[in-house]
């Protein structure tokens, strides 16, 4: 809320920030995250099998006054090791020569490969990247892309 609160006064009216604030304890295999208007997080097996998304979205900062920001978070404990992918729209929204979005579905395609990569060698964000690159080749990449990837043991 101190952040909201601070872009609010800063930022001119027609401008906002998105974030997601994740919160990872290696100790207790528990991520908590708040999201302000990225697409959906996703935590994924050492295999690529999607395990948890996390579904809730809030408002950008910046936009809305703290009593209307829903500042509650979201906790996942993971069973496995795994891979939490955090990432903007700038991903989703590549498309390819025929106009089709890439979208989560890409993402959760390009996470299935694990299970037949070197896992010393690469991690999801290489599949991701590499994956998304060959989809929008010949296709549209409007805004900039922003991902994240953590190995959490």
């Amino acid at each position: 809320q101190k952040i909201n609160h601070t872009l609010k006064k800063l930022l001119p009216p027609n401008r906002f920030v998105t974030a997601t604030i994740a919160y990872i304890s290696p100790e207790n295999h528990m991520i908590e995250i708040w999201n302000g208007s990225n697409p959906t997080p996703m935590f994924f097996d050492e295999h690529g099998k999607v395990l948890k998304v996390f579904e809730k979205a809030n408002f950008a900062l910046g936009i809305v006054d703290n009593d209307i920001l829903d500042s509650r978070t979201e906790v996942y404990v993971w069973p496995e090791k795994g891979e939490l992918l955090v990432f903007t729209d700038g991903i989703v929204d590549l498309r390819d020569a025929q106009g089709n979005l890439y979208g989560i579905q890409g993402m959760i395609e390009a996470m299935s490969h694990l299970a037949a990569v070197n896992r010393t060698d690469q991690i999801g964000f290489d599949l991701v990247i590499e994956h998304a690159s060959d989809y929008a080749r010949t296709g549209e990449r409007g805004d900039d892309i922003s991902l994240i990837s953590i190995e959490c043991n």
